[in-house]
C-alpha cells in the first residue's frame, strides 16, 4: 500500500512511478479480466488470477500442462480441471487466444492489450516466432 498522506515524502505520482511497470500492466490485465468475467455473471477466483499471471509473464506460448506446472509451483493444490476451465474462460473473455501451431498441443497466450501479430513455426525446432507485417494485415 502506498502512503498517500502529505508527509509521505512525495507525490502519489512519484510513488506510483517506483512500482515496476510489469506489475502495473499485470494489475490492469487482472482488473480488466475480472471486470469482463463479472459482466458476464461469471465467478472469479484467486486461482484464476494466478493463471492469468502465469500466462502474462511467460516469454512464450504455453500449453495447458505447462501452465499447470508453473501454477503448481506457486499453488500446489492447483488442479488440471481448474487450468482447463480457466484457459477456456480467458479465451471466451477475449483476454487470451488458443493456438494450434504445428503438431503439438494447443498453446495459449495473453492477447489483451497487445497489438495483433501472426505466428511462424520453425519446423525443425518447433519454436514459435511472433511477427507483425503490415502487408499481411492489409489482406
Amino acid at each position: 500500500m502506498i502512503d498517500q498522506s502529505p508527509d509521505a515524502g512525495g507525490t502519489v505520482a512519484a510513488a506510483n512511478a517506483s512500482i515496476a511497470p510489469q506489475q502495473l500492466i499485470l494489475d490492469h490485465l487482472l482488473a480488466e479480466t475480472v471486470r469482463r468475467a463479472r459482466a458476464k455473471g461469471e465467478r472469479w477466483t484467486p486461482q484464476r488470477s494466478l493463471l492469468v499471471g502465469v500466462l502474462a509473464i511467460s516469454s512464450r506460448h504455453l500449453d495447458a500442462d505447462e501452465v499447470l506446472i508453473k501454477a503448481q509451483a506457486e499453488e500446489a493444490s492447483m488442479r488440471q480441471a481448474t487450468v482447463y476451465r480457466a484457459l477456456n474462460q480467458l479465451v471466451d473473455l477475449g483476454i487470451a487466444e488458443r493456438h494450434r501451431l504445428g503438431s503439438g498441443p494447443a498453446t495459449f497466450e495473453i492477447t489483451f492489450g497487445r497489438p495483433h501479430h501472426d505466428h511462424l513455426v520453425d519446423i525443425t525446432t518447433g519454436q514459435t516466432i511472433e511477427f507483425r507485417d503490415p502487408d499481411i494485415e492489409r489482406l
